[in-house]
């Protein structure tokens, strides 16, 4: 079944948003935008200005974590089975669990140790994040990894673009840079450089030196002639150049993909990252460990698994029960004695499934509380904007909001005409209109009635 799914990424200088629909079998690029990160950084109305004039179909949206708030950490353990080594893991990081998360990046074979590579990242800076893009009216279905999204990508391609089994490749960011080396299943070697802010090609190829020197040392095979290119553009002409020469490896910067939809060209290489997580999403990567939910986020799923798995246990109960009283009676039918004992008992199967139905509404009726507990505060947020711009002298007599919904704001205000005016400038508050007749006071205010819709509360409900 095909769905859309979009993703976004952002650093100090540009902000990447991609929008994709498909399946894990073929994906089209519908829209996207590489728009340049104003002085004042990520901000909720700079979201939804782009969101409005790049008209992107829905509010929840996937997030690459940014690397600035990701540090890792190389872990020393002896070779184990898989599940053991991830008890292994886990034991290690215990003491940081409850106010971080972590990802294995990739794991290195050395002697009678696996080196392994995790990445930690602070819940509290995800929940800030979450909030920022809450302000901005929209939802954060789940956060993902940069270097995943690069992982996808190249696997997605590889084959269509080279017939080498590995793929290399080097991710050019503002200070940093990163060099790995992939199959099919897994990341098999990583390496993030510092680099300060003013490097040049030649830094780029000296550290590269190291990095391959090191990969030879580890692994025994062919390396690959072909190094994908991504990120940052103004050194790639001169890196695939110095990587020819120097090194006799080929540098290529994807300029097109196997998706169908809207070709992306040069700003391939930048958005490749926000493709792959969306390929995630699309069922192409299977792999959910690599999707991060908040510390908030996992407690409310797990209280919603809680509340499905307990209504569906209720519901197979009761199933259970009607089944086996049809099982006795069947085994009893003989005559007609029994025949109207089963009818009589019909009204006791008559009521469990009245109870089963019942069950079912308020299934629906628990999730629908979940949806509005979850947007509760949207209508806080309205009456604060409302206040906010109101006209000098404005005084509120009654206010009546249910389910998204305002029913009536009663209230005097000098001029009705100013205050309509008002409302019409902030987006918040353009679904408010005049309700019924204005009355003139005897002071000469004027007494007012408004009805409307509290803005996108009905689609985020859905």
């Amino acid at each position: 079944m095909s769905k859309t799914v979009i993703t976004l990424q952002w650093n100090s200088t540009n902000l990447i948003i991609v929008e994709l629909k498909g399946n894990s079998n073929q994906a089209e690029i519908l829209r996207y935008t590489v728009h340049p990160m104003p002085e004042s950084g990520l901000t909720p109305d700079l979201l939804q200005q782009i969101w409005r004039e790049k008209h992107f179909s829905n509010n929840q949206v996937i997030v690459a974590i940014p690397e600035s708030i990701i540090s890792y950490q190389t872990l020393q353990f002896p070779i184990l089975p898989e599940e053991q080594l991830q008890q292994a893991l886990r034991l290690e990081l215990e003491s940081e669990l409850e106010k971080t998360h972590y990802q294995v990046i990739n794991r290195q074979k050395q002697g009678e140790f696996y080196l392994v590579k995790v990445a930690l990242v602070q819940d509290s800076n995800l929940q800030t994040i979450r909030e920022l893009f809450t302000k901005a009216s929209l939802r954060i279905v789940w956060l993902g990894f940069k270097i995943r999204g690069l992982f996808n990508f190249i696997n997605y391609h590889h084959h269509f673009f080279a017939e080498d089994k590995l793929s290399a490749f080097i991710d050019l960011n503002h200070t940093t840079i990163e060099f790995g080396l992939l199959n099919d299943d897994e990341l098999l070697f990583y390496r993030q450089v510092e680099m300060g802010a003013n490097y040049t090609a030649a830094d780029i190829i000296a550290e590269l030196r190291l990095s391959l020197a090191a990969c030879r040392q580890n692994f025994q095979f062919d390396f690959p002639k072909q190094i994908w290119l991504f990120g940052i553009d103004h050194l790639q002409e001169e890196l695939i150049q110095r990587l020819d020469a120097e090194l006799a490896l080929n540098g290529y910067r994807p300029e097109k993909t196997k998706l169908q939809g809207i070709q992306t060209g040069n700003d391939t290489s930048k958005i490749a990252p926000s493709i792959g997580i969306a390929l995630n999403a699309l069922g192409w990567d299977d792999d959910k460990n690599w999707c991060i939910l908040t510390k908030d986020q996992q407690k409310q799923e797990d209280y919603r698994q809680y509340l499905n798995n307990g209504v569906k246990g209720f519901v197979v109960g009761i199933l259970i029960l009607l089944g086996l009283f049809l099982w006795i009676d069947s085994k009893n039918i003989k005559n007609d004695k029994y025949r109207k004992w089963i009818k009589a008992k019909s009204q006791l199967t008559s009521s469990l499934q009245k109870i089963e139905a019942k069950t079912r509404e308020e299934l629906v009726a628990i999730q629908k509380l979940e949806a509005f507990l979850e947007l509760r505060g949207r209508e806080i947020e309205f009456l604060k904007i409302f206040h906010d711009n109101l006209p000098v002298g404005t005084l509120i007599t009654d206010i009546t909001i249910e389910d998204g919904s305002v029913k009536n704001i009663t209230g005097i205000t000098p001029s009705v005409s100013l205050l309509l005016s008002k409302l019409q400038q902030v987006p918040e508050l353009q679904g408010l209109k005049l309700k019924g007749a204005i009355t003139n006071e005897e002071d000469g205010k004027e007494q007012f009635q408004l009805e409307g819709m509290i803005q996108l509360t009905k689609e985020s409900l859905k």
